[in-house]
């Protein structure tokens, strides 16, 4: 699908897969239209969760701190953080998070609630312990149609907001402040 534009292309679009780290993008737009809307500001402190284990590993449920909603953003958009993803969806809250994805009209995504602390499946974990399921299973869920949505609504912020999240996101300002790039896309 081109941003804003017609499909080009399909298979499946509405099948709901395992997203991974794609849904993050979610959590930021969340963020971005609260930013917009004066309920926060990039420099409002959230609690922040230990990365003692790294950003790749299954986030532990110790608040260390805080820290600037733009940080957390940053480092769970450049580096996919999960430690940052994890205290991102606590202090928005999950339920919070399905009612935005459902005002977009993204009806194949869903973050998966649990009875289990802290209340949702944490993304990179092993939410199924015990289970023939694949350990990176988080159960949550999106679709192909729904990514389009998702970034056609990512696209349509308005500057100055357009330019924060491309700021916070993997790219350029990724290459020019940690001097390199993943995405291989800039030398």
């Amino acid at each position: 699908k081109q941003v804003g534009g017609s499909v080009l292309a399909s298979s499946n679009p509405s099948y709901p897969f395992e997203p991974a780290s794609s849904i993050k993008a979610v959590i930021a737009l969340y963020a971005l239209t609260q930013v917009m809307g004066g309920a926060l500001a990039m420099t409002t402190p959230i609690p922040e969760i230990s990365t003692a284990g790294g950003p790749e590993d299954c986030p532990p449920a110790t608040i260390v701190g805080t820290e600037p909603l733009g940080t957390a953003l940053q480092q769970m958009l450049q580096v996919s953080d999960n430690n940052r993803t994890r205290e991102l969806m606590q202090y928005f809250g999950v339920s919070v998070l399905n009612t935005f994805v459902t005002s977009l009209g993204m009806t194949n995504t869903h973050f998966q609630t649990s009875l289990l602390t802290p209340g949702f499946n944490v993304i990179g974990c092993d939410s199924y312990p015990g289970s023939a399921l694949p350990t990176t299973l988080d159960g949550n869920t999106m679709s192909l149609s729904d990514l389009g949505i998702l970034w056609s609504k990512i696209a349509a912020l308005p500057a100055p907001y357009s330019n924060a999240f491309y700021a916070l996101a993997a790219g350029r300002e990724m290459s020019n402040s940690m001097g390199y790039d993943f995405t291989g896309i800039w030398p």
